[in-house]
């Protein structure tokens, strides 16, 4: 289904009409403000025992929706996407089940539609791969107002699928493009930086097969731990985007309007 279509469906849908015509007016008659906030999930970022279910950090997501509102933010529309297993594919909700699924590149044709229906300032984050979608979809928006661009620990989707991880797990040492930024993207880190009002970048060293680095072009470059220092497993990689820490710093320094 095509997510410009699949958002007017959403919300044009005979039970919203007046709602929206309503907040519509009310937006314009008492200065509220509109926000687009996309998030991208990783790898199986949204797979529970072979189904699609809720993203890791879907407490997080609602939570910083909240503070986006408790900030002046009137309307928020949240767009989250995820990778199942595999990246050939990309699912999407707006609200409900996720009811949308497309390829990286037929998304980010769309994206643009999205936002100009959707209207206001855009805050795009996106974990692992999504962290790489997440810069894409920022290129994608350049003519649109991008507030922030957060990534967490981002991994090359061309670099690095899920062979570079298992295959380091034998040779006995990390792959290149499972170690490192996504290097793919490095020729657009001028571009991002200049269509966002803030960057910040999120990553990890704790994991040795999987891990994203600092990214100079970023605002802000925090280096992050899960849990106990000496856990070497995926957690540290998979679960950053669902440290509570993080995402307490995301709402203080973000939310306000």
């Amino acid at each position: 289904m095509r997510l410009a279509a699949a958002y007017r469906s959403v919300f044009l849908a005979p039970l919203f009409v007046a709602a929206l015509a309503i907040s519509s007016w009310s937006s314009a008659a008492f200065g509220g403000s509109s926000a687009l906030m996309l998030y991208f999930g990783g790898f199986g970022s949204c797979m529970v025992s072979g189904s699609l279910s809720e993203l890791k950090a879907g407490p997080q997501i609602d939570a910083f929706v909240e503070a986006l509102k408790a900030g002046g933010y009137s309307h928020v529309t949240v767009l989250r996407s995820c990778f199942a297993i595999g990246n050939e594919r990309l699912f999407s909700r707006f609200d409900g089940e996720w009811g949308y699924e497309s390829s990286p590149e037929e998304f980010l044709a769309e994206l643009p539609a999205v936002a100009q229906n959707a209207g206001g300032d855009v805050f795009i984050m996106g974990q692992s791969h999504g962290g790489t979608m997440a810069m894409r979809a920022t290129v994608a928006l350049k003519n649109y107002d991008i507030k922030a661009l957060v990534t967490f620990d981002p991994i090359s989707i061309a670099n690095c699928g899920a062979g570079g991880v298992t295959g380091g797990f034998f040779a006995g040492q990390p792959s290149q493009g499972c170690s490192e930024d996504p290097a793919d993207l490095r020729p657009l880190h001028p571009k991002i930086a200049s269509v966002t009002d803030r960057w910040i970048n999120f990553f990890q060293t704790q994991y040795y097969l999987l891990h994203s680095a600092q990214i100079d072009a970023a605002d802000e470059n925090w280096e992050t731990s899960y849990g106990d220092p000496n856990d070497t497993t995926i957690n540290a990689h998979s679960r950053i985007t669902a440290d509570e820490e993080l995402w307490s710093y995301l709402r203080d320094e973000l939310a306000a309007h």
